[in-house]
């Protein structure tokens, strides 16, 4: 194995302005959409989670991804979708990575103390809660998860 760039839905944005294209994004498609397809054209694979909010979202976007899709759900999976644990798209690429036997996590960016720039919400009480259950869940994982630019789950 080597290094694998994944990118929590609105994170694709920083990192392409940044110029990295990320290995693989995990969305349920509430963020910059138009980036994420246009990284799926390159290459990138894109996780794409089901659940009872986004479902025009589902079939308004899926379709126009050109490239490899695995779809997830946070419920019981029906084939082909799978479920890898985790609530926001941040601590559901965790999991991921940790399903797939990631030897360590490095998070850059992620901050359970505020939404961060490229994070999208509505309302940020629900937001902030869901940071939490964030923060809890990657605290679940087996690999070693490191926080970087001196942000830690504090």
């Amino acid at each position: 194995g080597g290094e694998v760039i994944m990118a929590a839905d609105g994170a694709t944005t920083g990192l392409l302005e940044h110029g990295m294209t990320p290995d693989v994004i995990v969305t349920d498609l509430d963020g910059p959409v138009e980036d994420q397809i246009a990284c799926n054209g390159r290459g990138t694979i894109v996780v794409v989670h089901a659940h009872g909010d986004n479902i025009d979202a589902l079939r308004r976007w899926v379709p126009l991804f050109p490239g490899p899709l695995l779809g997830t759900t946070q419920v019981e999976p029906v084939d082909p979708l799978r479920n890898f644990g985790g609530f926001t798209d941040g601590d559901r690429a965790v999991m991921l990575a940790d399903a797939l036997g990631a030897s360590e996590i490095l998070l850059h960016g992620f901050d359970f103390s505020r939404p961060g720039r490229y994070s999208f919400h509505r309302d940020r009480a629900v937001k902030m809660a869901k940071l939490q259950w964030a923060r809890r869940i990657i605290g679940m994982a087996r690999a070693p998860v490191t926080y970087l630019d001196g942000l830690s789950p504090l």
